[in-house]
This record gives C-alpha cells, sequence and structure tokens, in this order.
C-alpha cells in the first residue's frame, strides 16, 4: 500500500520553495519520523517569543 500525503495550501507554498530534491525529500522523511515516533522534537516554551507561528 503507497502512503498518501495531503498538505495545506500555506505547507505546500512553502515545500515547493524549498531548495532541492534532496531537501523536500528529507523534509518529508523527518515528518514521517516524527509521526511515527523515531523522533522527537524540541518544546517552543523559550523560543515561542522569537516568531510569529499563525501561519
Amino acid at each position: 500500500m503507497k502512503p498518501s500525503l495531503s498538505m495545506l495550501p500555506g505547507f505546500k507554498r512553502d515545500f515547493e520553495e524549498l531548495p532541492s530534491n534532496k531537501v523536500r525529500k528529507l523534509t518529508l522523511q523527518v515528518i514521517a519520523d516524527l509521526k511515527q515516533g523515531q523522533r522527537k522534537g524540541q518544546p517552543l516554551d523559550e523560543l515561542s517569543h522569537t516568531g510569529d507561528l499563525s501561519d
């Protein structure tokens, strides 16, 4: 079975603007790893004041 992927418009635009197919492939792998629990992100508590996460 082939995995399916859906993208919100803002993510799709950002994804298409990545510099190469190699970076796009790595990005998808990181997302898949996060979903499967193979990687863990860091909490934003200390950095949340540095950026606008509204988009």
